[in-house]
């Protein structure tokens, strides 16, 4: 992880090219598995990941949003962590029998969320939605059609339509919270 970080700063990559590269990773293709250690140091543990994303590649710290609205930041709402935490909701470490793991995706999974303030009420269901961008716009598909590989035993699944390769395109291609997080650092 720390070779694969130096070599990418020593060969003056561009921000938003390892951004991509670290927020798309799976760990099947050999030469880019040292980029999915974002995600299989955090295990299957989601809001972790979803922090984590929140902190590293937009520059905010969005832990407490998780159960209510930030009380001392006006900008960190419920809706942006939850936001976050619906495009990678349907992520999971995946291992097929005698193989390394990987992080794969489903075709299934929504994000709800409800404020530790309110007693009663139901959860709301967030929309893939990245700080300072617009709710994403998913395509449906026919009831079991929605795989271009179908989840089944030993078999890594793989959505027609990924969330998370929507995160990566929509975080490094102009997001201001993504390019604000990029010039600071």
């Amino acid at each position: 992880w720390r070779q694969f970080l130096y070599d990418k700063c020593a060969s003056n990559v561009p921000y938003n090219q390892l951004a991509s590269e670290i927020l798309a990773a799976d760990g099947v293709e050999g030469e880019k598995r040292p980029a999915v250690k974002f995600y299989l140091d955090r295990g299957s543990e989601l809001h972790g990941i979803t922090r984590d994303v929140g902190r590293v590649f937009f520059g905010m710290d969005i832990e407490c949003a998780q159960r209510h609205d930030h009380p001392n930041i006006t900008g960190y709402k419920q809706a942006d962590y939850y936001g976050i935490h619906a495009f990678l909701v349907r992520s999971f470490q995946f291992a097929a029998k005698d193989k390394k793991p990987v992080f794969a995706e489903k075709a299934e999974g929504e994000a709800t969320f409800k404020s530790v303030f309110e007693k009663t009420g139901e959860p709301t269901t967030a929309l893939p939605e990245l700080p300072s961008g617009a709710a994403l716009q998913e395509p449906t598909f026919e009831k079991g059609k929605e795989y271009e590989v179908a989840p089944a035993k030993n078999v890594r699944p793989v959505p027609k339509f990924s969330r998370r390769s929507e995160l990566v395109r929509l975080a490094t291609s102009g997001n201001k919270q993504f390019d604000r997080n990029v010039a600071n650092r």
